[in-house]
C-alpha cells in the first residue's frame, strides 16, 4: 500500500508532460502569434523628460533612438521578428531565432515603458521568450529535437507559474504580511484605474452602475472583500499546481483565466497577453479540443500523458 505521505508527494510532484509533435507545433504557432500581437509596433519616443527612460534606455540611450524609428521598425524589426518566429515554428535554429525575438521584445518594451508611465502587459510574454531561448541554448541544435522541445514547453509553464507566485509573495512582503487585512483599500485602486483613460488620454470613463458603486461596496463590506481578494492572492501563491499534470493545468489554468477576466471587468485592465499565454501553455486548448472532437479512448489518453 502507498502511505498517505507518499500519496501526497505523488499527487503534487512536478511532471514534464509528454506532448505530441502536432501539439508542440500548434503551441509554437499560437505562441508566435501571441508574441507578434503583444509588441506595440508603431510607437515612437515622446518622453515627458529624459529622466523617464527605463530599462536599457537608462544605460544605452541608443536603444530608444534605434527602436523609436518607426521607419526602421517597418523595414527591419517587424520583418526580422516575423522571420525569426517562422524559424522557431519550424524548429530551425530555435536558440538563435528566439534570442533575436527576445532582443526585439526587450527593445520595444524599453521604448514602451519610457513614455512617462510603466506598463506590464508584455513582460510575461518576453520572459517566456527569453526562458525558452535559454533552454534551447543549453543544447543548441540546427533542428530542434523532441527532448529540447518538451523542456522548452515545460519551462514556459514554469516561467508563467513563477510569475504568479512571485506576484503573490511580493504582495505579502511589501505589506508586511498584512495584505489580507488591508485589501479593502484596493477600492482606491479601483477608482484610479476607472479614471485612468480620462487622465491619460481625456477619454470619458465608461459609465456602469455596478462598477461605479463597487469601490463603496468594498469599503462597506470589508470582510467580504477580504475573502474575495484573499482568494485571488491564494490563486497566485498556489499557481505551481499548474505543473503537476494535464488535468491540474487545465483546471487551474481556467481558474486563472476567470481570475483575470473578473479583474478586467472590475478594474478595466487589459490582461489579454496573460490569458493567451495561459491558454497556449497551461490550458493547452488544442489538446483538449482534439480529445473532445476525436473522442480518444482511455488507452490513447494514458499514452499521451493525460
Amino acid at each position: 500500500m502507498i502511505s498517505e505521505g507518499r500519496f501526497k508527494m505523488a499527487v503534487l510532484r512536478e511532471s514534464i508532460v509528454d506532448h505530441r509533435k502536432w501539439e508542440a507545433l500548434l503551441m509554437r504557432i499560437l505562441f508566435s502569434l501571441v508574441v507578434l500581437q503583444s509588441i506595440q509596433w508603431g510607437i515612437s519616443y515622446h518622453p515627458i523628460d529624459t529622466g523617464k527612460a527605463n530599462g536599457l534606455g537608462k544605460f544605452l540611450p541608443v536603444t530608444i533612438d534605434l527602436f523609436s524609428d518607426t521607419g526602421l521598425q517597418d523595414a527591419l524589426f517587424i520583418p526580422l521578428c516575423a522571420v525569426a518566429l517562422v524559424c522557431y515554428v519550424i524548429g530551425v535554429y530555435s536558440h538563435v531565432s528566439l534570442t533575436v525575438v527576445g532582443l526585439i521584445c526587450i527593445g520595444m518594451g524599453t521604448l514602451e515603458n519610457s513614455q512617462g508611465w510603466i506598463g506590464h502587459t508584455t513582460q510575461l510574454v518576453t520572459l517566456v521568450v527569453l526562458t525558452q531561448s535559454v533552454v534551447y541554448w543549453i543544447r543548441p541544435r540546427r533542428f530542434t529535437d523532441g527532448k529540447n522541445e518538451l523542456r522548452a514547453i515545460h519551462w514556459a509553464k514554469v516561467t508563467i507559474a513563477s510569475a504568479y507566485v512571485v506576484s503573490g509573495l511580493v504582495k505579502l512582503l511589501r505589506s508586511d504580511g498584512q495584505w489580507f487585512w488591508q485589501s479593502p483599500w484596493l477600492a482606491l485602486q479601483f477608482v484610479k484605474t476607472g479614471e485612468q483613460n480620462f487622465l491619460n488620454r481625456l477619454e470619458e470613463p465608461v459609465v456602469d452602475g455596478l462598477l461605479e458603486q463597487l469601490p463603496m461596496l468594498i469599503l462597506e463590506y470589508p470582510n467580504i472583500s477580504r475573502c474575495i481578494f484573499g482568494a485571488g492572492l491564494l490563486i497566485e501563491l498556489f499557481c505551481f499546481l499548474t505543473l503537476v499534470g494535464r488535468k491540474s493545468a487545465l483546471g487551474y489554468g481556467l481558474l486563472l483565466i476567470l481570475f483575470h477576466l473578473s479583474i478586467s471587468v472590475a478594474m478595466r485592465l487589459d490582461f489579454t497577453n496573460h490569458i493567451l499565454l495561459i491558454g497556449v501553455f497551461v490550458v493547452n486548448i488544442p489538446w483538449w479540443l482534439c480529445l473532445l472532437i476525436r473522442g480518444k479512448d482511455n488507452d490513447n489518453n494514458r499514452e499521451a500523458g493525460c
